[in-house]
């Protein structure tokens, strides 16, 4: 999800590690968060946008596809 505001691309993303992504909570999908001023070169933040829950909660195994809606007053993913 990209949207641009404030000057900036902002992106939203999924990603997982190549291997053992289905069995290991480490490597499964999380969301990430990148920002560019032209769109096309672009600085990633390399830490998961949101933490997992607890254990055996609903989002604790994987995190995906985020889209990004916007609204005169918030914003919701």
């Amino acid at each position: 999800s990209v949207y641009y505001a404030d000057g900036f691309y902002h992106m939203y993303f999924c990603y997982r590690n190549i291997t053992n992504y289905r069995t290991n909570s480490n490597c499964s999908y999380k969301i990430g968060y990148a920002k560019s001023r032209d769109g096309l070169n672009w600085d990633r933040d390399n830490q998961p946008l949101l933490q997992s829950s607890a254990l055996n909660e609903w989002d604790s195994a994987m995190q995906a596809y985020p889209f990004v809606l916007n609204t005169n007053k918030k914003q919701y993913m």
